[in-house]
């Protein structure tokens, strides 16, 4: 059996450093999530791939409703002049407003949800797990 003391966990947090938006950042980046497995002790592993669930199972919700939306509502009207479809997209939620344009444009937009996923900041150990308060 492995006890972990509060010394144990507080050098582990110091040694990692690992955040929530590491791990965001490396997904938008298209960096390979071993690249923070490797400088993460094991006892980490599970909350990196928790968050890495998240973020991507998060970003292929909002592409998905994205796309469903733009299709519906944007694609079948393309014979419409831009400024109409302006119109029509500035009609939707502003946070996604530039996602509909870049789709329209045929861009790659895949970066702006990313930043619409930017997650508050978190780290492995909250306040309790440093106070030893488990």
């Amino acid at each position: 059996m492995k006890i972990k003391f509060l010394e144990y966990c507080r050098l582990h947090k110091i040694l990692t450093k690992i955040t929530n938006r590491d791990i965001w950042r490396a997904l938008k980046d298209g960096a390979p999530i071993d690249s923070i497995l490797e400088n993460v002790p094991d006892e980490f592993d599970k909350w990196v791939k928790e968050q890495t669930q998240i973020f991507l199972t998060t970003y292929q919700i909002t592409d998905g409703n994205c796309q469903i939306k733009y299709f519906n509502e944007i694609d079948p009207i393309k014979n419409l002049s831009r400024k109409e479809v302006a119109a029509k997209i500035l009609t939707f939620d502003k946070s996604l407003q530039p996602i509909f344009f870049h789709m329209y444009d045929g861009k790659d937009y895949s970066h702006l949800i990313w930043d619409k996923l930017y997650p508050s900041y978190s780290k492995p150990f909250n306040k309790n797990d440093e106070e030893g308060d488990n």
